[in-house]
């Protein structure tokens, strides 16, 4: 666990340093880092979305330690790799599941890929995790952390979640009832428990 003190940048005196370092402040100061370290890297080739979100993970830290003074205990080493390891491969087991099943009953084909089947789920998987990262940087580590600041828990959640369920509007296909469903089903933090570094 992250539990050395945060330092907080020297930011001006003024009215922009006290507005830098407010909660609506910090989220945006972050929300605009972690997008451009990202953004350009989301569906690059091989490893590339995997050194985006690295970097995002790195603009995330630095953000919340030096500009919002909080300590990131959600980002700490420590078990970090058990976690990944566990949730990853729950993560996989859904996806491959309903796969394998559809192809053993001619559902389903990977004749699309041709020989090529390895990169290809290499590259989604890069892809996919790397977006993974990023929604949870944005959304549960500085947006729900901000409104909570503001507005507490309950306020935060529902605020987070509506805007991750529009935020899916953009995907290909997507319908007012598939974000309403992201919404309830992935908008609010895994468990329902509260990301709060204070």
């Amino acid at each position: 666990m992250d539990t050395k003190p945060a330092t907080q940048l020297d930011a001006p005196s003024g009215r922009f340093g006290r507005l830098v370092r407010s909660p609506l402040g910090w989220m945006v100061t972050g929300v605009i880092g972690v997008g451009l370290v990202s953004a350009p890297t989301a569906a690059g080739p091989g490893p590339v979305p995997l050194l985006g979100a690295a970097a995002a993970l790195a603009v995330y830290r630095w953000v919340m330690r030096r500009v919002a003074g909080r300590p990131v205990p959600e980002i700490a080493r420590r078990g970090a790799g058990r976690e990944l390891l566990f949730g990853g491969a729950i993560g996989l087991g859904f996806i491959l599941l309903p796969v394998l099943l559809l192809t053993a009953f001619g559902g389903y084909s990977f004749s699309w890929a041709g020989h090529g089947l390895a990169p290809v789920l290499w590259t989604a998987f890069a892809v996919q995790l790397s977006g993974a990262v990023t929604e949870e940087l944005l959304f549960r580590g500085l947006a729900l952390q901000a409104l909570e600041e503001l507005w507490g828990s309950r306020v935060a959640i529902a605020v987070t979640a509506l805007f991750f369920g529009v935020a899916h509007l953009g995907a290909e296909e997507a319908t007012p009832w598939s974000a309403v469903a992201i919404a309830v089903e992935a908008g609010g933090p895994a468990g329902g428990r509260v990301p709060v570094a204070s």
